[in-house]
């Protein structure tokens, strides 16, 4: 039982040993490493950089030669907003980390936007996923070439008439409210039941960036 005694003793006091010469110091050097790193961040020395920013969805093409950029990067952090290589604005993200640019404008044709966030430290994100937008404010234009303004059909073998024609560019086409396929070099060919009497053809043209194009005429058909 002594002996016992003893031994649990001994065990005790090597542990208390262990723990003043190696235990302690290493307890005080974790305590002084979380401190110099609270002290760290407090005094700015932050080299953490911010998450890559993310820019919210854009149209593929628009009209408008002006528009905003919206999207996520860390909180109250600068986003700088660049178009084709060269800032063009910047704007300060909210406590959620959501931003939105004052209006940016945009060049003739292709316009690649980018962001990039910069922490309150100066730590720089790397370049947020580039997005392409095109501006393009020429409306496309319809030729008709058949049938002409004002002609007039007679006869049941003329009630379905050919209407064909151009676009000098690409879109979609609707005629009388009904879609028609364009041809990649622009042509376009449909028929057309005409009704008794006087007969308006109406034909749209819309591109990608909402520019548009209207062309009507008038025939006539007698049975």
């Amino acid at each position: 039982m002594r002996r016992k005694v003893w031994f649990l003793g001994t065990i005790s006091v090597l542990l208390l040993v262990a723990f003043v010469v190696w235990g302690i110091p290493n307890l005080f050097n974790l305590i002084s490493s979380v401190r110099n790193s609270g002290d760290r961040l407090s005094s700015g020395s932050d080299t953490l950089a911010p998450a890559q920013p993310f820019i919210f969805a854009l149209p593929q093409a628009t009209n408008s030669a002006e528009l905003f950029v919206s999207g996520t990067s860390e909180s109250d952090a600068k986003v700088e907003i660049n178009v084709n290589g060269r800032l063009q604005t910047s704007t300060t993200s909210d406590k959620s980390g959501l931003f939105k640019s004052s209006r940016i404008v945009l060049s003739d044709g292709s316009n690649n936007i980018k962001v990039i966030a910069t922490d309150k430290a100066g730590n720089r994100s790397l370049p947020s996923q580039e997005l392409k937008i095109i501006f393009d404010n020429t409306k496309p234009q319809i030729n008709i070439d058949q049938p002409q303004d004002g002609q007039k059909f007679v006869g049941v073998r003329q009630q379905n008439t050919t209407i064909s024609g151009k676009i000098n560019k690409r879109a979609s086409l609707a005629i009388n409210q009904r879609f028609v396929y364009v041809s990649p070099d622009g042509s376009f060919t449909t028929s057309l039941s005409l009704s008794n009497g006087e007969n308006l053809i109406i034909a749209i043209a819309t591109d990608s960036a909402g520019n548009y194009d209207t062309r009507q005429i008038k025939v006539t058909f007698e049975p």
